[in-house]
């Protein structure tokens, strides 16, 4: 048997048994697969010590992604840790590694999972595009804005979002606004115009005038 393994599963009743990537694979059932892997961290089958079974032969597919486990079942995706803990739930269509977290689809809609299994942004919008450190989401059309930890910048219902003199520029219909990094709205979007003027904000309304300064106080009403 080969040394590199501290835990085997080799079943008599195995259909077929190969060995990939210093990983023994026994083929039980035509979408049923059980392995042993290097290290007792990594022990993703059976454990031999206890006789328990820590991810159970009901799986089409399991393969190594990330240091993770990714798993197949009736054509929908999941991931698993090594200790066996859920990451990812099993009802995905598509699973991706994306700056450091895990990209995921189901039929139409992208959501996002920490890789310890938090949910970062919920699996309902169109797009997720990574975007000035943050994650710009689009939904129906209309655009919003999520930190890196999954805290909602800005709410999901813009026309446009663009990064504008440090802070977030926002559009809806013909008005505009402005948010900062950290989600405050620093100007209301009501207006027809947001231009810089001598360090601070020049707004226009029809035929008015006003001037914000950066912290979103109006200074010239």
């Amino acid at each position: 048997m080969n040394s590199l393994f501290t835990s085997i599963i080799r079943l008599p009743f195995a259909r077929k048994t190969w060995v990939r990537g210093g990983i023994l694979f026994s083929l039980v059932l035509s979408t049923g697969v059980l392995f042993g892997c290097k290290t007792p961290v990594q022990t993703a089958a059976l454990n031999a010590a206890k006789g328990q079974e820590e991810l159970s032969c009901r799986f089409d597919e399991i393969s190594l992604f990330n240091g993770d486990y990714l798993i197949k079942k009736d054509n929908f995706f999941g991931l698993y840790s090594a200790s066996g803990d859920i990451i990812v739930p099993c009802e995905f269509n598509q699973i991706s590694f994306f700056n450091g977290d895990y990209l995921v689809k189901k039929d139409k809609h992208f959501g996002l999972y920490s890789t310890s299994g938090d949910i970062i942004i919920p699996c309902e919008f169109n797009q997720i595009n990574f975007f000035n450190g943050d994650y710009l989401v689009k939904k129906d059309k209309l655009f919003g804005l999520y930190s890196i930890s999954g805290d909602i910048i800005i709410p999901c219902e813009f026309d446009q979002i663009c990064f504008f003199n440090g802070d977030y520029r926002v559009n809806k219909g013909k008005y505009f606004g402005l948010y900062s990094t950290n989600g405050d709205i620093i100007i209301p979007c009501g207006f027809d115009q947001i231009n810089l003027f001598n360090g601070d904000y020049l707004v226009k309304k029809g035929n008015k005038q006003s001037l914000y300064n950066a912290d979103g106080q109006e200074i010239l009403p």
